[in-house]
This record gives C-alpha cells, structure tokens and sequence, in this order.
C-alpha cells in the first residue's frame, strides 16, 4: 500500500519555496493585499508549513490504517488558510507607487 503521509524533507521544503514565491510574487492574492518581501515570506512560509504539518500530523496519527490521503488534503487545506490569514494581516501601504 502506498503511504500518502507524512511528506518527505525534501517536499516540505518545496512546499515552504513555493509559499515563499506566492508570498512575495504578484498573484491574483498579493494583488488584492499586498505582497511581501522575500525575507518576510520566507520566514512565513516556515510558519505556516510547520503549523500545517502538525495540524495534519495529529489528524494522521489519529486514523493510522489510511493511506494519509485525508492528512494531505487537510495540509494542503491548512497552508491555503493560513497563507490568505498572513496576506490580509498585511497593512496594505498607502503609496504603492513610493517604495
């Protein structure tokens, strides 16, 4: 049987470039809020993948006999969220133009 959970290093770390890269690119997101710079998603990014994968990890460790599919969605779930939380936190500045 294949084990979906948990994610090796090596994608928790892809995970964590990707959310650095919508964090601090334009996207339809950063668009509406603001984007951040890459220092700030990137130490972000950190936050909310560790969060998720505890959050996802708790729900595997209480259903071992799946496959860790419903881990995954629920980790995928929680960084969205967590990502959108993070963006309309951001105080949008009033002179986008200055910088």
């Amino acid at each position: 049987a294949i084990k979906l959970w948990p994610p090796s290093e090596n994608t928790r770390k892809m995970l964590v470039e990707r959310m650095t890269n919508n964090l601090s690119s334009p996207t339809i997101f950063t668009r509406k809020y603001r984007s951040l710079s890459k220092e700030e998603a990137a130490k972000n990014a950190e936050e909310i993948e560790d969060a998720a994968f505890t959050i996802a990890n708790q729900h595997y460790e209480k259903e071992p006999d799946g496959d860790g599919s419903s881990a995954v969605q629920l980790y995928a779930r929680e960084c969205s969220k967590l990502i959108l939380e993070i963006l309309k936190k951001i105080p949008k500045s009033e002179d986008k133009e200055i910088s």
